[in-house]
């Protein structure tokens, strides 16, 4: 922004930063390459001129709000847990819920990589002749299918998974596969929560659940199998 930039004699222009808002359909992938050759997040946005990836992810089948972005800040800024940028995300899960079921979640339930952190459940509304629940869920990490993991360990298999709201951004009437393009005002409260977390840091940083410590057990080689060496 201040510094005059040169390669060969020619200057080095900063590239624009570009932000979009797309309500994701569901059976699209969220990386920049899949092998597979599936229909990416990407491909949905006519956008030829910049190199744009989505700031985090939805699952395969999981649909709603996804930003778009060629900016890498404003990515970290809204992935990482410690600026506690809310992810509201609208749940059908099998079954029926009770208050114990919820009250684990919003505590926040071990995981393989460790503590989710606590989050906020409101019922929606319920189908009995389907056998399913609807909730909303809110909170501020972004783990690999983190939502759908926590409901299954509560005995809660979710059946369909919708992000409504990202910060105060909201899906609103967007139909699906459809985006409109955001202005960096629009993405003020994303540096609204970098300074609330400076002004917050030593208390935010002792609330992030730690890992669950590691059980270390001893080597038992499997029946018929070999042992390992000895020395060396």
């Amino acid at each position: 922004a201040k510094d005059k930039v040169t390669l060969d004699g020619e200057r080095v222009e900063l590239e624009e930063k570009v932000y979009y808002l797309l309500n994701k359909p569901p059976q699209i992938v969220c990386t920049s390459s899949d092998e597979k050759g599936r229909v990416r997040a990407l491909d949905l946005i006519k956008d030829e001129k910049h190199r744009i990836y989505t700031v985090g992810r939805l699952d395969f089948e999981s649909t709603g709000l996804i930003v778009l972005t060629n900016d890498g800040a404003i990515t970290n800024l809204i992935c990482h847990p410690r600026y506690r940028i809310e992810k509201t995300y609208q749940v059908v899960v099998r079954g029926e819920v009770n208050r114990e079921q919820l009250a684990k979640v919003e505590a926040g339930v071990w995981l393989s990589e460790g503590k989710a952190s606590p989050a906020r459940v409101r019922p929606v509304a319920r189908n009995p002749r389907r056998n399913e629940t609807m909730l909303e869920i809110t909170l501020f990490e972004g783990r690999n299918r983190e939502v759908r993991r926590v409901f299954a360990r509560v005995g809660l298999p979710v059946r369909r998974l919708v992000r409504a709201r990202l910060g105060p951004l909201e899906l609103g009437a967007l139909p699906p596969g459809h985006y409109v393009k955001l202005t960096e005002a629009d993405l003020q409260f994303v540096r609204e929560a970098e300074a609330l977390y400076a002004a917050n840091k030593e208390s935010w940083d002792a609330e992030i659940p730690a890992k669950e410590p590691k059980i270390h057990r001893p080597f038992r080689p499997k029946r018929g199998g070999r042992k390992p060496a000895r020395g060396g």
